[in-house]
């Protein structure tokens, strides 16, 4: 296993969370549960990734002492953690009650409630600071989810939104290999639905927009980590259903393979585009 890294992904022990949370809708109730068939080890092994990525999306968006902080698709609770270590008063809601309770042992005190972007269970300007952090995208009606946003930020507030860049990503042979499975490939664009340049900022009109760029390397001791890491996503557990896990396991070993290293270790060169939105 590898090293944890300090004050992320560790596992904690502690009651399971109060959660309040809205009716979701049928398609969020199924993603939901996809992202929590492996939701120990996405904190264990993928989450471990991302600090990387989210430390420069909380100086995008100004996260610091005292602010009020939600995070809209907080999986296993990562993000919200360096945002509280700063200071923040931190919320956070996810359609996974799997993710979510696992959130709920790393965040006493937190609010944390099961909703979908496209119906957030918050009051109007209720938040300084709204992070949607590679969550946005996987909204059904990601337009209706970018309103949301706006409407529980105060004004003067920001809202940050990320999703993977289409350059300097190699991330998508993985992507790439799984929808080789599929004699026709699903419609849509996936975990790139909104990654086009201009995209996410036209779900936000009339707003300030600044957009920037963060590269975030994933990086694994061995493959078979590598492999663990990418099959605890949602949408790795949607093709399982399909084909089963072990067509799905050597279609994916075989696309990390190029990526190993002399060391053994694996590592993959990412890059995402972080839009900040000033309300």
């Amino acid at each position: 296993m590898e090293k944890a890294d300090q004050g992320i992904g560790l596992r904690t022990r502690g009651s399971a969370p109060h959660m309040s949370s809205t009716q979701l809708s049928e398609k969020a109730h199924k993603q939901g549960l996809l992202w929590g068939i492996e939701a120990q080890d996405w904190l264990d092994i993928q989450e471990r990734k991302s600090p990387a990525l989210w430390i420069p999306v909380l100086d995008a968006a100004g996260v610091r002492p005292g602010l009020r902080v939600l995070d809209a698709g907080c999986g296993t609770g990562g993000a919200a953690i360096l945002a509280r270590e700063r200071g923040a008063i931190v919320s956070g809601c996810d359609a996974s009650e799997g993710m979510l309770n696992v959130a709920g042992t790393r965040l006493a005190g937190a609010d944390l409630r099961l909703a979908e972007l496209e119906n957030l269970p918050f009051a109007d300007a209720s938040f300084d600071v709204t992070l949607a952090i590679n969550s946005l995208q996987f909204a059904h009606d990601p337009a209706r989810g970018a309103k949301e946003l706006v409407r529980v930020t105060a004004p003067g507030g920001r809202i940050a939104v990320v999703v993977w860049s289409l350059d300097h990503c190699e991330q998508k042979a993985i992507f790439d290999a799984i929808l080789a499975l599929f004699e026709k490939p699903p419609k849509g664009r996936g975990v790139f639905a909104l990654s086009a340049p201009g995209q996410v900022e036209n779900l936000f009109p009339g707003l300030t927009i600044h957009a920037t760029e963060i590269d975030c390397a994933f990086e694994y001791s061995n493959l078979e980590l590598a492999l663990r890491g990418q099959m605890a996503a949602g949408p790795s557990q949607r093709v399982v259903e399909i084909f089963g896990r072990e067509k799905v396991e050597t279609a994916v070993r075989a696309a990390l393979q190029p990526f190993v290293k002399s060391s053994g270790e694996v590592r993959l060169q990412n890059r995402f585009r972080c839009v900040v939105a000033r309300h």
